[in-house]
């Protein structure tokens, strides 16, 4: 069992997943209240220019992106830029 498969006593996946998408920059708070208001589905890192990257675990992640589906025209998702990746977006850090 390696850390990144590793699971709960319950069986739970405790794989966390990232989604990397850009949202409007006016409305980041309003996807941070429903992330959190919403059962703590994940937490929130934020970047300049609407830049979000929702940090989930594998067992949350079909809820996440059903309730990023459904609020998406609200918060000004442009669902071309969704990344998912197990891997946080802020750890990989390029050396140019």
């Amino acid at each position: 069992m390696n850390a990144e498969d590793s699971s709960s006593p319950n069986g739970v996946s405790s794989t966390e997943r990232h989604l990397l998408a850009r949202v409007d920059p006016h409305k980041v708070y309003y996807l941070r209240f429903i992330l959190e208001a919403h059962g703590h589905l994940g937490w929130l890192t934020t970047k300049k220019g609407g830049l979000v990257i929702i940090h989930t675990s594998e067992a949350n992640l079909p809820e996440v992106l059903a309730m990023l589906r459904a609020i998406g025209p609200e918060i000004g998702l442009q669902e071309k830029t969704l990344q998912i990746s197990t891997t946080s977006p802020e750890n990989s850090s390029s050396k140019r």
